[in-house]
């Protein structure tokens, strides 16, 4: 792989983390604020909402990225935007979901508290978990 690649690909996954990193702490602080537990489990809430947030989000900072540098009309846009966006966001989630899970369950058996420095510790090493697995999908 050529460095202008990898470099392309690195300013690719940063853009879709951008999208993703905001709406999991809009989520996450929402519900700090807001606590719910859907089917009884705050951890499948909080997985939900996040997914929500960060696909709205992700959506919204890809339109504004395609539409000012194109001739697409809004809609063209939005759908590119959906299709520039719906595989690296997928696979981003799954690295982070995927980490999240591991520190909930195994590492310390247990969902983490919102409030404290070990939750927003852990989702940072989950934010690098998705760059590293938003990389394949940003290569296809």
């Amino acid at each position: 792989m050529a460095a202008a690649e990898a470099v392309g690909i690195s300013l690719s996954a940063s853009h879709c983390g951008s999208g993703c990193t905001w709406g999991d702490i809009l989520a996450e602080s929402l519900l700090i604020v807001l606590p719910l537990a859907w089917f009884g489990s705050e951890l499948i809430t909080s997985w939900v909402l996040d997914h929500i947030f960060v696909f709205v989000l992700g959506i919204a900072f890809q339109y504004f990225a395609i539409r000012p540098m194109s001739d697409k009309s809004p809609m063209q846009a939005l759908v590119a935007a959906l299709k520039a966006h719906t595989l690296s966001f997928t696979a981003w989630q799954i690295g982070m979901y995927g980490w999240m899970a591991i520190a909930t369950f195994p590492i310390f058996g247990h969902t983490l508290d919102k409030t404290g420095p070990v939750f927003w510790l852990m989702m940072q090493i989950a934010m690098l978990a998705g760059f590293v697995t938003t990389w394949p999908a940003m290569r296809g």
